[in-house]
């Protein structure tokens, strides 16, 4: 019901300068008891260097990677691994239809689940779409996500191979390169 009501009325969001390696270690810690009881692993594998700031709605882009690492931990029954990776690039919108690119921050979540079937991918950012049973989901947190990024001027992407694993990626401009 909370997430019907955020989705319906999702508030706009209140952004400062923040570090986003800060964002995400404290996703993990939040996430940690549900990695122990799912037998889960989370990966930091590259951290964004020092002087690299986001200007971000923190507890908003917390949720996006709260929704992230949930569905990784739920892409199988156990022994699911989640590596995080964030690095500064060059980079368009896949919806944007000029061809400027803009410097910004990626950060992708990979987990090594069961994967997305390819009939599927063009809908998870859709809302209430989902692939599980009945009372196991409500197909909101990945449209909320999109949302929520994309309230922040950034977008989201998602590879899937059946089988093997997803990675999403967040995409956020950059505000501040020292």
């Amino acid at each position: 019901v909370r997430q019907l009501l955020n989705f319906a009325r999702r508030s706009s969001p209140q952004q400062t300068l923040c570090d986003l390696n800060t964002v995400i270690d404290r996703t993990v810690s939040l996430m940690e008891p549900i990695v122990k009881t799912r037998n889960a692993r989370i990966e930091i594998m590259n951290r964004l260097p020092d002087g690299i700031s986001v200007n971000i709605d923190a507890a908003q882009i917390q949720q996006v990677f709260s929704n992230l690492l949930m569905n990784a931990f739920l892409s199988k029954e156990a022994d699911v691994a989640v590596q995080i990776d964030s690095c500064c690039c060059d980079a368009r919108s896949p919806e944007s239809s000029g061809s400027q690119s803009i410097h910004c921050v990626r950060t992708t979540v990979t987990d090594n689940g069961e994967g997305i079937a390819e009939g599927d991918l063009p809908h998870v950012f859709e809302p209430f779409f989902t692939t599980r049973d009945i009372g196991q989901g409500t197909g909101l947190g990945l449209s909320i996500s999109h949302g929520i990024v994309s309230e922040h001027g950034g977008w989201m992407t998602v590879e899937s191979v059946p089988g093997e694993g997803t990675t999403f990626a967040v995409f956020l401009p950059v505000e501040v390169s020292l």
